[in-house]
């Protein structure tokens, strides 16, 4: 089971500020509150030359966090309810994080992954 988030970073910080906060003070305490993930990764948006958007996107990164049961997502979710682990989160993405509504999204999703045989297998010689 995944669950993707999208994420917008907070007017005035930048993508590089925005991204030390994430990974060198949120991700510790997450992982530190929450026993129930299996993988918990971080694809930030590019945004410098040579990596051009097809559209503009609002969001700067997508979070990606998976569990090994439906039973370890609903048992994070009861967690997030507990006011000192939420207070905690909520302290902490306030630092980098717009949370002003509509600047947040979550889903879960399905995932299929494509075996890497199939790309070798269909590889051609130029």
């Amino acid at each position: 089971m995944k669950m993707v988030r999208l994420f917008k970073r907070k007017p005035g910080l930048t993508p590089e500020q925005f991204r030390e906060i994430y990974e060198k003070e949120h991700v510790p305490l997450v992982i530190s509150l929450m026993p129930y993930f299996k993988g918990y990764s971080r694809k930030y948006i590019q945004r410098e030359p040579g990596y051009e958007l097809s559209k503009e996107v609002d969001y700067d990164v997508v979070t990606e966090v998976t569990f090994a049961s439906k039973d370890d997502y609903e048992r994070t979710q009861k967690l997030l309810t507990d006011p000192k682990i939420k207070d905690q989160l909520l302290a902490c993405e306030s630092r980098f994080l717009d949370l002003t509504p509509g600047n947040r999204m979550g889903f879960l999703v399905d995932e299929e992954n494509t075996p890497a045989e199939m790309f070798i297998a269909n590889r051609t010689s130029p």
